[in-house]
């Protein structure tokens, strides 16, 4: 089975909502990773901090339909534009390690 993988920084958007957005599109796994090589020292596990830089990603079936995913988007995050973001496909493999 192939997969889409949605990506975009997050900039000054809420990481909850963008995952809570992500999810109402149908994103079948959500992740937070650091765009830079910022270190970060957690100090309230109950709580984590992100990095300045962080990008999101969504991962979704092959049959995803962008629209919906816009739609998602925009009413939850209650901006206009979706801000700039990549999606590209991504292929069956061994996902344990």
């Amino acid at each position: 089975m192939s997969w889409l993988q949605f990506e975009m920084r997050l900039g000054a958007l809420d990481a909850e909502r963008v995952e809570l957005a992500l999810r109402s599109a149908g994103a079948l796994a959500v992740t937070f990773s650091d765009v830079g090589d910022t270190p970060i020292y957690q100090l309230d596990v109950a709580s984590p901090p992100l990095w300045i830089d962080t990008c999101v990603t969504g991962l979704f079936s092959a049959d995803l339909d962008l629209q919906t995913l816009y739609a998602c988007l925009l009413a939850v995050l209650g901006i206009e534009h979706v801000p700039a973001h990549r999606i590209a496909p991504l292929e069956e493999r061994e996902w344990s390690r």
